[in-house]
């Protein structure tokens, strides 16, 4: 899997997020399995590059952050 951001670490090492092409990815067994948590919205182009992107994940509230320069905030709660 190609993850350009991240991780993002839980409450402890098995709880991790990544954001990838597509979206965020969330895991809760150490990477050994992964899906899909939030689509990112279709103006997020995501690569190695991005240097005017930020990603964030706040784990309490399970609420995913994604800003880039010259575009509107995105929050997903889940």
């Amino acid at each position: 899997m190609e993850c350009y951001f991240g991780p993002y670490f839980g409450k402890n090492e098995m709880n991790i997020v990544v954001v990838g092409k597509s979206g965020f990815y969330k895991t809760t067994n150490d990477g050994r399995g992964r899906g899909q948590v939030v689509p990112l919205p279709p103006q997020y182009r995501v690569t190695i590059t991005c240097r005017f992107h930020d990603f964030g994940w706040e784990q309490r509230a399970d609420i995913f952050y994604a800003l880039c320069i010259g575009k509107p905030a995105y929050k997903y709660q889940r």
